[in-house]
């Protein structure tokens, strides 16, 4: 076991110990069922030794990245806190490539201090993002793991098509929270700390799906969403005098995410309308100057809104959004699955 191995090392650091005696003391109590949160401090100091290891020059000559074998489903106690932030994180490492792949976090080597090499993982001097993954960072941590996904799907197909963008494998993040994370209505703090124990022990959890309570959706997020689905959508049309069912594959164009990193949303917004009334969508969102959309434009952070957009997202919810932002509504035949 990789804490066993640990604990046989000689002259550990001093903060390296501590954080090994707080998994030991979480550890303890949750396996004799005496504190209900004791899991959840486990799966916290868990990350954290790990990435202390990861930054010891001496530990990592002796000691492997741990290497989960298999994913498994954390179920935390009814009415358990940071609902919110732990669905958030849990759906983040969960994101995989293939379903063989589940117990090796596919944002792992992008946010932490592992790399992969063939089936094994070994210690990186940084992350690939060049960002250290903490609540101050978090935003833009995983808004530069998604540039660098679009970059290499894109390197995959060539120049001849455009890629889909979306995880094929993964927990799906319900709209309700995804907003409040384009929001910043959660505690970055929380979900890096669970992220980070999640993604190296390769558990997720198993939480119920929020209630959307009927706020109105965000309306860059609801132009940019449906570009990210992996699969397209069949729609009826409402744009003329009568309807007309069509078929709209939605991709998103590469450089999306860093131009939202560099500059906000305005640029890639006004791309993705063109796109969405070439694709036969008209649509209903307006643009600044417009009121609505420069209100929502200004208040709305691209990288935020980069991070969220690198999430799975149910393909129903992904339909609500393009209604939502265009003269179209979802067909009653159901959506196009590739």
């Amino acid at each position: 076991m990789w804490l066993t191995r640990l604990r046989r090392k000689d002259k550990i650091p001093a903060g390296v110990a501590a954080l090994l005696r707080q998994c030991d003391q979480a550890l303890f109590a949750a396996i004799t069922g005496s504190d209900t949160t004791a899991m959840a401090r486990f799966v916290i100091s868990f990350g954290h030794l790990h990435e202390a290891v990861a930054r010891s020059g001496r530990l990592r000559q002796d000691i492997a990245p741990y290497q989960p074998r298999q994913s498994r489903i954390w179920e935390p106690p009814p009415g358990f806190a940071r609902q919110l932030e732990l669905q958030l994180a849990s759906a983040l490492a969960s994101l995989a490539e293939t379903r063989t792949e589940r117990a090796m976090p596919a944002l792992r080597p992008l946010l932490t201090r592992v790399t992969r090499s063939r089936d094994r993982l070994m210690w990186a001097d940084s992350p690939a993002t060049g960002t250290e993954l903490l609540g101050s960072t978090l935003a833009q941590a995983l808004a530069q793991a998604h540039r660098l996904r679009l970059q290499t799907l894109k390197a995959a197909v060539g120049d001849t098509e455009l890629p889909a963008a979306e995880f094929p494998v993964g927990q799906t993040v319900a709209l309700p929270v995804l907003e409040r994370f384009v929001d910043g209505e959660c505690d970055d703090e929380v979900i890096a700390n669970y992220l980070r124990g999640l993604m190296a022990l390769g558990w997720t959890t198993s939480q119920p799906t929020p209630a959307h309570h009927g706020r109105a959706l965000n309306p860059v997020l609801s132009v940019l969403l449906p570009f990210f689905a992996a699969d397209p959508f069949r729609l009826v049309s409402t744009w003329g005098p009568d309807p007309v069912t069509l078929t709209a594959t939605l991709r998103p164009r590469p450089d999306w995410i860093g131009r939202l990193i560099a500059a906000g949303p305005v640029g890639v917004l006004d791309d993705a309308l063109l796109r969405l009334q070439l694709a036969g969508c008209r649509p209903l969102v307006g643009r600044p100057p417009d009121r609505a959309g420069a209100v929502a434009v200004h208040h709305t952070d691209g990288t935020r809104l980069a991070a969220a957009l690198l999430m799975r997202v149910h393909i129903r919810d992904r339909a609500k959004a393009l209604s939502a932002a265009t003269a179209t509504r979802p067909d009653k035949a159901s959506l196009v699955t590739t």
